[in-house]
């Protein structure tokens, strides 16, 4: 097993399911407040992290059953 591989199945299913909840309440307003800045102005824009938790989610090398869809993260997926 790669660290990679490692690190991934020791996230707690708890923990993944609190990442999906946060990456889906912040996806649409943070993606639209970064594409309404310059491209000067987005470095270290917070829509960067976001992203990046929702690739590691959405990988599919990801331990069966943690998978999640794209329409979850447009804001089908959780209810706040």
């Amino acid at each position: 097993m790669t660290t990679r591989e490692n690190n991934r199945a020791s996230v707690p299913t708890e923990v993944r399911a609190a990442l999906e909840q946060l990456v889906d309440y912040l996806w649409d307003d943070e993606r639209s407040d970064f594409e309404n800045r310059s491209p000067n102005d987005r470095r270290g824009h917070v829509f960067e992290a976001v992203r990046q938790l929702q690739a590691f989610l959405n990988d599919p090398e990801t331990p069966s059953g943690c998978i999640r869809q794209a329409a979850s993260v447009r804001g089908e997926g959780w209810s706040l």
